[in-house]
């Protein structure tokens, strides 16, 4: 996800600032999923390997029964309410650039 040209050179520090926040919160998402798929790595080898050198007659080790529990329900609703807020912010944001977009092509329009 990048800046596009015309908001980089054309609109307000804002708007780019805008989208390396957005950047940014995406790779915390994409490390975070990526530190999650070892962890499970991790529990499914310790399954195996546990299971492999066992010693005879105990009990072999099973995988995960659920998934984990990421965040205790008041955590994930601060999550979804601060993503909600950043969505709304870039909403308005772009509604306020588009807007502006629209009145300068109206004003171009009606020059000729």
């Amino acid at each position: 996800m990048g800046v596009p040209y015309n908001v980089f050179w054309e609109e307000d520090s804002d708007m780019v600032e805008v989208y390396l926040k957005a950047n940014r919160l995406k790779r915390e998402e994409e490390n975070f999923d990526a530190w999650l798929n070892g962890l499970y790595t991790s529990y499914a080898l310790s399954t195996v390997l546990g299971s492999m050198f066992a010693k005879k007659g105990s009990k072999p080790k099973s995988y995960l029964e659920k998934p984990l529990e990421l965040y205790k329900k008041e955590e994930q609703i601060t999550r979804e309410e601060s993503s909600r807020k950043l969505y709304n912010k870039f909403r308005s944001v772009m509604s306020h650039f588009n807007n502006k977009k629209l009145q300068e092509r109206n004003k171009n329009r009606f020059k000729e």
